[in-house]
């Protein structure tokens, strides 16, 4: 073996273009209940909490996975929210949090979104679905840390209405 050569390595996945089937197999794959919404949209609950899968771009090349936190807060909350979602995405590298006042409540969002262009492995579209969720998660349980009170009386909105269980 000379000095630049490689010994074989194991074989690799290839590349495959993004589609929703590929999020879908994953997901069955983890034994992952999931649903499809009145608009077609690819969901799931985890822990109580509501997240999408959308594929996005001209070719649907962006994978975003979206969490909302299962709970509201009264408007007058929002600078609370804000700050507490701000430590988080200062020192942390995902997910991006944010806020969006809806009737008069706070609802609280977490988006990791990939841009695929070239497509992905099924080890790393995995890899992606996963960090979408557990670092979501890991924010949710510090909104419920941090407002406790809301997380034992808080409106629950899971997002399921509507929805095609598979």
């Amino acid at each position: 073996m000379g000095f630049f050569t490689k010994p074989d390595a194991a074989p690799t996945s290839q590349n495959a273009p993004l589609t929703r089937e590929r999020v879908e197999a994953f997901l069955k794959s983890r034994d992952w209940k999931y649903f499809v919404d009145s608009d077609g949209d690819l969901g799931g609950n985890w822990d109580g909490k509501v997240f999408f899968f959308f594929l996005m771009g001209e070719k649907q090349e962006i994978l975003q996975v979206r969490g909302r936190w299962n709970r509201t807060l009264p408007a007058a909350a929002e600078a609370q929210v804000v700050l507490v979602a701000n430590e988080f995405n200062r020192d942390k590298i995902w997910p991006k949090v944010y806020t969006r006042v809806e009737d008069d409540q706070v609802a609280v969002y977490t988006e990791v979104a990939t841009d695929l262009e070239f497509g992905a492995a099924d080890d790393q579209l995995g890899q992606l679905v996963e960090c979408g969720l557990f670092t979501g998660l890991q924010f949710f349980d510090a909104l419920d840390e941090r407002f406790p009170d809301t997380a034992a009386q808080g409106v629950v909105t899971d997002g399921t209405a509507d929805v095609d269980a598979r």
